[in-house]
């Protein structure tokens, strides 16, 4: 995140707070996170790497007797890698509050609230990743705006969610990126405590810097539109979770180009009664067409699948060790990784 964009943040979340009178002073947050560490071989590379993949440092809660909740959380993974990126990596500054029973409105930096695996917490997936339609159409998860949420009564189970912000944050990294606003829109309905069923849309309007495009970089602009539906589902020990993303992907990394795109995963967990081990299964592919590349070698769309197989273990609390495989075609380059991740979650 550049300056200029963390200091907007850091500006918006006083203001909040300015706002919320003195109910900090009744606030004892504790440290929370979690940390995860790999090991991952790529059979296409003959590579083998150790990284601290995520670092997580934050703290968060409820600030008064009003309900109002705020989080700051930061990733300091890069601090103990080569990574090229930020040392610091800030994921999460907001402040929510709840006007009435039903209606809350959450201010500042924090997740796209799209789908199931756009905002679903990396500590509590079982794959290492999100699947390669989340993190291309929505790169970075997060952004910086304002969300306003509608639950339902318990019978009901129905939940709305609108969001107005300033589009994904990785598009903000680019030089050519100028200015972008999004809408977001996510219906879901809870079922039998057993599962949700959703559908999610988000549209977004991009400016590009004109002194980039005078160079002949690309675009002006971009408008892109996402569409998704999700389902998750919970039986005896078996769990489901899948979505579908079809609309416009935004290839921000060169000059904002705009392709027509869809994917979609589907992942199976089994815990067997009194068990610590889940062995998982995910599918997961993406494509786009147009892509320049590909067409001149006589195709006309870039495809990526993968398969996912793993087994996670719980020996004690706040601890999960994962073994994981994964096989990939990526456009026709084919790879196999083998990955163990240590995750232990700090409250």
């Amino acid at each position: 995140m550049s300056s200029h964009k963390l200091l907007c943040v850091v500006g918006i979340v006083a203001l909040s707070i300015a706002f919320a009178l003195p109910v900090f002073a009744q606030w004892d947050a504790g440290m929370e996170g979690y940390g995860q560490f790999r090991y991952m071989y790529s059979d296409s590379a003959e590579d083998s790497d150790f990284d601290a993949r995520r670092v997580r440092v934050g703290w968060g809660g409820q600030v008064n007797e009003q309900g109002t909740t705020a989080r700051v959380q930061f990733d300091i993974g890069d601090l103990l890698g080569n990574s090229d990126g930020e040392d610091v990596d800030l994921k999460d500054a907001w402040v929510m509050h709840p006007f009435t029973e039903n209606w809350s409105t959450r201010l500042g930096f924090g997740s796209a609230e799209f789908g199931q695996d756009v905002p679903y917490s990396s500590s509590k997936r079982l794959p290492f990743e999100r699947s390669m339609a989340a993190r291309s159409f929505f790169p970075g998860e997060r952004g910086l705006g304002a969300l306003v949420t509608y639950a339902g009564p318990e019978s009901s189970a129905v939940q709305l969610d609108l969001q107005v912000f300033d589009g994904m944050d990785e598009w903000h990294s680019i030089n050519a990126f100028d200015d972008a606003t999004s809408f977001l829109a996510r219906l879901q309905y809870g079922f039998n405590d057993q599962g949700t069923i959703g559908a999610s849309f988000m549209t977004s309007d991009i400016d590009v810097n004109f002194a980039q495009v005078a160079q002949g970089s690309g675009n002006s602009g971009a408008d892109a539109d996402v569409w998704g539906f999700h389902l998750l589902y919970d039986y005896a020990n078996l769990g489901f979770r899948g979505e579908y993303f079809d609309g416009d992907w935004v290839d921000y990394k060169n000059s904002f180009n705009v392709y027509d795109a869809d994917g979609w995963f589907a992942e199976v967990n089994y815990t067997p009664e009194n068990s610590v081990v889940t062995p998982f299964y995910r599918y997961d592919e993406f494509g786009y067409s147009q892509n320049v590349a590909v067409a001149q070698k006589g195709g006309s769309a870039a495809e990526y699948v993968r398969h996912t197989v793993g087994v996670a273990y719980e020996p004690f609390a706040n601890n999960r060790l994962t073994l994981q495989v994964e096989d990939i075609d990526a456009m026709g380059n084919e790879d196999t990784t083998v990955g163990v991740q240590w995750q232990v979650s700090y409250k």
